[in-house]
C-alpha cells in the first residue's frame, strides 16, 4: 500500500499470519540481497510488467532468464500485482505450505527430514545448502538490533540416530569463495592503502574478516576505525591523496574527476574528513561493494555542529578564509557553528566580530578590496560592477564601513542564502 514501508508491513503481516516479521524481513533479505535490484522485484521485467515476487517462489530453472520467468510466473498466477500482494502472498504461502506443516525451522526449510509430504528430502524450500545458517545469522542480527535477544525463544533441534561426536566443518572453511576472497581483499586494502602498510598478520585480517562476516561490525564501522586511527592520522595526508585512498579502499576504484572535485570542494568549504567519509560509507556504491562481500553496509554518527549544515559551515569558513586569510581552527569553526545553528546569535552578529576584529582590520584593506570582500563572504559570489562601484563611491564619500557591512548583512540576497542553509 502507498506510503507503508517494509518495516511496518513485515510487522502487519507478520501479525497476522502468526510469523515472525523478522523471519520474513530475512527471508526476503537472503533472497533479493541488500541492493534489491532483481528482476523479480523490480515490476519492469518484459512481459511480466508490474509483477512481483519478493521470496523467489517458483524462481528455478538452469538458467538466469528461467529463474526471472517462472519467478514472475508464479507472481502473475497468483495475482501478485502489487508490492505488498507479493510480499503479503509469499508470506501465506510459506506460512500454508511449510510453517503449518511443521517445517517451522529454516533448517527444516532446507532439509526435509520429514516424509508427511511429498516423501523424504523433495519438499524443501530452497536450493542454497547455507542457507540456514546465513539466513539464520540474519535473523539473529535483527534481533540484536532491536534488543529483542532477551526474549524467551523456543529452539527445535532435531536430534539423528548415529550422530558423529563433533561437528563437521564447514566445506568453505578454506575460505576460497569468490564471496570470502573480495572481503578478505577489502580487509587487506584497509591495511595496505590506508595504513599504507603490509606488515600485518594474518591473525589481523582474519579478526577483521570474522567480524564483518559474522555480522559482529559493519563495513563503514570497520573502515572508519583504520581511517581514524592515530596510525592513519600521523600519515598527515594532504586532502587530495584522503579521498583518493578513500575511494581505493571503499569502492576498490580510481577516483572519478567529478566525485573527487566535489569531495575536495567540502573539505575546503569546511567540511571535516570524517563528514566526507561518512558520505562514502551511506553511498550506494559502498552499499553494492557491501552486498558483494555478504556484509552489513552500516554508518557512522557526526557529532560535530561543523558537520550538521554544509551552507552554515561555508559561511563560517569564509569568514576566516575571506577575512582573516586563514583556515579556520577546529575550536573556532566548531563554536561559531554551533552559535549559528542553535541561534545562540545571529549570523550578521557572527560575521560582525570577524569584519571589525583586530585581525582583519589590520590588513589595512583598501575600500575596493574591503567591498569585494564582503561580496564573497556575504553573498557567496563575485562582485558585479556596478554594485562594486556604488559601494566603493559611497565608501569614498564619506559612508562608514559599518554601515557597508550592514548594507550586504541586511540585504535580501544574504537573507535568502540564510533560508536556503536553514538558519535564517
Amino acid at each position: 500500500e502507498a506510503g507503508t514501508t517494509y518495516a511496518q508491513a513485515f510487522y502487519d503481516i507478520g501479525n497476522s499470519l502468526g510469523v515472525s516479521p523478522f523471519f520474513l524481513a530475512c527471508r526476503v533479505y537472503q533472497e533479493q540481497g541488500s541492493a534489491g535490484t532483481s528482476p523479480l522485484i523490480s515490476g519492469t521485467y518484459p512481459g511480466y510488467e508490474g509483477y512481483y515476487n519478493y521470496y523467489n517462489i517458483g524462481a528455478t530453472g538452469t538458467t538466469t532468464t528461467d529463474v526471472y520467468v517462472n519467478g514472475l510466473k508464479t507472481a502473475q498466477n497468483k495475482g501478485w500485482d502489487t508490492r505488498m500482494k507479493a510480499l503479503t502472498g509469499g508470506a501465506q504461502y510459506i506460512s500454508q505450505n511449510y510453517i503449518l506443516k511443521g517445517q517451522d525451522t529454516l533448517y527444516l526449510q532446507k532439509f526435509d527430514v520429514d516424509a508427511s509430504y511429498n516423501g523424504l528430502y523433495s519438499h524443501q524450500y530452497q536450493q542454497n545448502i547455507t542457507a540456514p545458517m546465513t539466513e539464520g545469522g540474519k535473523i539473529r542480527t535483527a534481533y540484536s538490533q532491536t534488543n529483542a535477544l532477551e526474549n524467551p525463544f523456543v529452539f527445535k533441534i532435531p536430534v539423528y540416530n548415529n550422530m558423529p561426536a563433533t561437528a563437521c566443518p564447514s566445506p568453505d572453511n578454506q575460505d576460497n569463495t569468490a564471496t570470502a576472497a573480495a572481503l578478505r581483499a577489502f580487509v587487506v586494502r584497509l591495511y595496505e592503502d590506508a595504513l599504507g602498510r603490509t606488515s600485518y598478520q594474518d591473525s589481523e585480517i582474519d579478526y577483521w574478516y570474522q567480524a564483518l562476516r559474522n555480522g559482529e561490525k559493519t563495513g563503514a564501522e570497520v573502515a572508519y576505525g583504520f581511517f581514524f586511527s592515530t596510525e592513519f592520522q600521523n600519515k598527515g595526508l594532504p586532502d587530495d591523496i584522503f579521498v583518493d585512498v578513500l575511494y581505493k579502499v571503499m569502492f576498490d576504484r580510481q577516483a572519478d574527476s567529478g566525485g573527487k572535485s566535489d569531495w575536495l570542494s567540502k573539505l575546503s568549504n569546511g567540511m571535516s574528513r570524517e563528514y566526507v567519509y561518512r558520505g562514502f560509507a551511506d553511498s550506494q556504491e559502498f552499499a553494492n561493494v557491501c552486498g558483494q562481500y555478504g556484509v552489513r553496509q552500516g554508518t557512522i554518527s557526526l557529532g560535530r555542529y561543523r558537520d550538521q549544515n554544509e551552507g552554515v559551515t561555508s559561511f563560517v569558513n569564509r569568514l576566516y578564509v575571506k577575512l582573516l586569510e586563514r583556515q579556520g581552527d577546529e575550536d573556532g569553526m566548531e563554536n561559531w557553528c554551533r552559535v549559528i545553528l542553535t541561534r545562540a546569535d545571529t549570523a550578521e552578529n557572527v560575521a560582525y566580530g570577524f569584519v571589525f576584529s583586530s585581525e582583519f582590520t589590520n590588513r589595512n584593506t583598501s575600500n575596493e578590496e574591503f567591498v569585494k570582500i564582503m561580496y564573497q563572504t556575504f553573498l557567496n559570489r563575485e562582485y558585479d560592477q556596478t554594485g562594486l562601484e556604488d559601494w566603493v563611491g559611497q565608501l569614498n564619500a564619506g559612508v562608514s564601513r559599518e554601515q557597508v557591512f550592514r548594507g550586504f548583512a541586511g540585504s535580501v540576497e544574504f537573507h535568502n542564502l540564510m533560508v536556503a542553509y536553514g538558519v535564517e
